[in-house]
């Protein structure tokens, strides 16, 4: 059973167009910095992307949560305008702040939305793949 779960979720992974790489940078009792690369592997520029980052603690609670789209940083109104904020091939690094109520040490990322550059919606279950720095 195990195995066909495996085989129905591996074609998924393979088509991901937009790769997470995150790792927690700072972390203190009140606050924590995490660092996103993200990189666009597919065809299509990225417009926008909405995450979520949840926080947790040793014991695997959740102490903080923020919700942040990705856009283009160079631009006032990227959330809303016709820009692109990760062109098909692109890398670029973002950085997320997430208020905690006690010291975080591992991250959860979920994208909620995503926004393809001609307008159109992607499925972030299909096109979205979140792995940790190495």
């Amino acid at each position: 059973m195990k195995f066909l779960l495996f085989l129905a979720l591996f074609p998924l992974v393979l088509s991901a167009q937009l790769e997470l790489e995150v790792s927690t940078a700072d972390a203190s009792d009140s606050r924590a910095r995490v660092e996103i690369k993200a990189k666009n592997s597919g065809d299509k520029g990225v417009r926008n992307a909405r995450l979520v980052v949840m926080m947790m603690n040793d014991e695997g609670k959740v102490v903080g949560t923020h919700s942040q789209w990705l856009h283009n940083p160079n631009d006032p109104k990227a959330a809303t305008a016709e820009t692109v904020a990760i062109k098909a091939g692109e890398e670029r690094d973002f950085n997320v702040v997430v208020k905690t109520k006690s010291k975080a040490t591992q991250s959860k990322i979920i994208c909620s939305r995503m926004v393809y550059a001609d307008g159109s919606l992607a499925n972030p279950s299909k096109d979205f793949k979140v792995t940790a720095a190495k």
